[in-house]
């Protein structure tokens, strides 16, 4: 899973960073047959390493896809996911980046968050009803606080950047920046105790009954324990930019 990467920016930036989970299809998994995914090391050394053990659900690891380089490919129809085996323990604010793309404009296709069978969602990024980006944080079943993209990105490949914060009140909505375009400038509060605790899902959300997943692909992910600087937001994102060759605003 290992491809040849040109040395024009810091391959370690997010670790330099500080991230506390790091994925990227360029980088270390285990492939069976058909090139389907059945583990993603995570790259911080952290053990969020995320593994798929139903040959079926796995996502399948496509070379040459974006900028020359390989995807991981999740399919709504074949209910592909991919689940940490430990805990993201939370409980802190977070920066959470993501490039992915979706192909098909199904309704509610989960990018990457926490997974929760109680049917309470956490931290979760998705593209809506309409094909706009949500970031979502659920501290209940009962609320919702969220912010949506003012565009439509289907079938576009983005980098897409969202932040929360923790307090003991939920009164805003969260930062949401897709390739260097802010929708919002605030962060989202939420009380701690509903945070963390919960398994890293990417290509779906898991709640009773009601399970949904994503058609496209997602090529990096990080989640870093803290709220990111505008200037490390900025290093990110033109990081990302470059490596995968998505123009910023």
């Amino acid at each position: 899973m290992n491809i040849i990467i040109a040395p024009s920016w810091p391959q370690n930036l997010p670790k330099q960073l500080g991230a506390t989970v790091w994925y990227d299809a360029c980088k270390s998994g285990v492939l069976e047959a058909g090139n389907k995914v059945s583990s993603l090391t995570d790259l911080t050394g952290n053990n969020f390493n995320c593994i798929q053990s139903t040959d079926s659900k796995r996502p399948v690891w496509t070379d040459k896809q974006q900028h020359g380089r390989p995807v991981l490919v999740f399919s709504a129809a074949n209910q592909t996911d991919l689940l940490s085996s430990n805990n993201w323990t939370g409980g802190q604010a977070a920066t959470i980046i993501v490039v992915c793309r979706t192909t098909t404009n199904n309704v509610n296709q989960p990018i990457f968050g926490c997974y929760d069978s109680s049917a309470v969602r956490k931290p979760a990024l998705r593209f809506d009803t309409t094909n706009k980006v949500t970031s979502a944080f659920r501290t209940n079943a009962a609320s919702v606080s969220s912010r949506t993209s003012n565009e439509t990105y289907y079938n576009i490949p983005i980098i897409v950047t969202t932040t929360i914060n923790v307090a003991s009140t939920s009164d805003e909505v969260p930062l949401l920046s897709i390739n260097g375009i802010t929708t919002s400038t605030n962060v989202y509060t939420a009380n701690t105790s509903n945070l963390g605790g919960y398994k890293l899902n990417i290509g779906a959300t898991g709640e009773t009954g009601t399970s949904v997943y994503m058609t496209g692909w997602v090529s990096e992910i990080m989640l870093f324990d803290s709220i990111l600087s505008s200037t490390n937001i900025v290093k990110i994102e033109k990081y990302l930019s470059q490596k995968w060759g998505i123009k910023l605003a």
